[in-house]
């Protein structure tokens, strides 16, 4: 990770998603977003990594639509 800031919990993580953060837990436990998975079955979330991962899935715009 190498982050110094704290980790994110999953309320955080779904706004930055603005996504339902039980939407967010599920794509955690999925292994679909990058995540850190804590004793007890917390998740917590690397803002860098999760902004990347954003990054990571934006697609161009259809050229020639309106």
């Amino acid at each position: 990770m190498g982050s110094t800031s704290p980790l994110l919990t999953i309320f955080d993580a779904a706004c930055v998603l603005r996504l339902p953060a039980r939407r967010v837990k599920k794509l955690a436990k999925a292994g679909e977003l990058p995540a850190v998975i804590l004793p007890g079955d917390e998740v917590r979330f690397d803002e860098a990594e999760l902004r990347a991962w954003i990054q990571n899935r934006k697609r161009p715009a259809a050229e020639g639509r309106s």
